[in-house]
């Protein structure tokens, strides 16, 4: 039998806030939220007004690091990606109880031309500082972890990650640092295997899951498992309550922005519940040899009887 590697991953703390990410071409920047370019004017929980007002601070970092890496800004963008978290943003989280902040964690280098050549940087960012005066903090900075994932044995590292994530869930490390408590939210862990390349897994605790996995660290795949069972699993509040944030309250956009809920928003709803499962649990589903269309009726049983008791009678 083959042995399989032992790969080393290191981990940063995940926050409980919105994804929002910062573009430079050399001249301007521009905001963005996980899926769509937003303004002052189409905004993101305020994320482009802070951009707006922390812009000449933003723009000579984004020098900095053109030059700290050699970008070539003539043929590529830099996006720096992190959590825009803190007071209305989330909820019953530690992070909640501060200031709105932008935590760094990412920096993304994309071709103009070739999509191929995007890259994000193998870096622990350690020449950003971060900043309290403009809310700008380098996640790095706080407390890290790493792990060894020895392939030939997945419970070792499934114990030892699921220790890790019950003791951020406990007391979130960030916010302790910034001199509160509260709960956190769960790690990000990352191998790159080159320079330009990686492997990501995200591990939470079960106040944040959006599947109700027995295991927090839910490696092994059973084979087993019946679809209406997988359906009742993945089909929790906490996606469902992720649903009604993104149609609702975070993309100005759609034609629901801001509006109440109504029944013939169903199908937006569904359809969102529906794509998050098929991307973040998609092992499972191939494991399993479910068919979409076969999932999509019994998602859809579910989200239509929890969003039925939001709308008003």
């Amino acid at each position: 039998m083959e042995t399989k590697p032992v790969l080393d991953f290191y981990g940063t703390i995940m926050l409980h806030g919105t994804n929002a990410g910062i573009g430079f071409d050399g001249q301007n920047l521009w905001c963005q939220s996980r899926t769509n370019i937003i303004t002052i004017k189409s905004d993101n929980a305020g994320f482009a007004f802070f951009v707006e007002c922390n812009k000449d601070y933003i723009s000579e970092l984004m020098n900095r690091i053109q030059t700290e890496f050699s970008i070539d800004l003539d043929k590529n963008y830099i996006v720096l990606f992190g959590e825009w978290c803190g007071s209305t943003i989330q909820k019953k989280v530690g992070i909640s109880q501060f200031d709105k902040m932008f935590f760094i964690f990412d920096i993304k280098i994309v071709s103009k031309g070739n999509k191929e050549h995007n890259y994000y940087i193998d870096s622990k960012l350690e020449f950003i500082k971060s900043n309290p005066t403009n809310r700008i903090y380098n996640i790095h900075e706080f407390k890290t972890y790493s792990i060894q994932l020895d392939l030939n044995q997945l419970e070792k590292a499934q114990t030892e990650i699921t220790k890790i994530i019950e003791e951020v869930e406990a007391d979130c490390p960030v916010t302790r640092a910034l001199g509160k408590n509260g709960i956190g939210e769960g790690v990000v862990f990352r191998h790159y295997y080159n320079k330009t390349n990686r492997f990501v897994f995200k591990a939470k605790g079960e106040l944040h899951s959006v599947s109700k996995n027995k295991e927090k660290v839910p490696i092994k795949v059973e084979k087993n498992q019946e679809l209406i069972q997988f359906v009742e699993n993945t089909v929790t509040t906490n996606r469902f309550e992720q649903a009604l944030e993104h149609i609702y309250k975070l993309n100005p956009e759609l034609p629901t922005y801001g509006k109440p809920y109504e029944i013939k928003d169903m199908r937006s709803i569904i359809d969102w519940v529906r794509d998050d499962i098929f991307k973040e649990e998609r092992d499972t589903i191939v494991e399993n040899n479910f068919e979409p269309k076969q999932l999509y009726p019994e998602i859809a049983k579910i989200v239509s009887t929890m969003f039925k008791f939001k709308i008003p009678l």
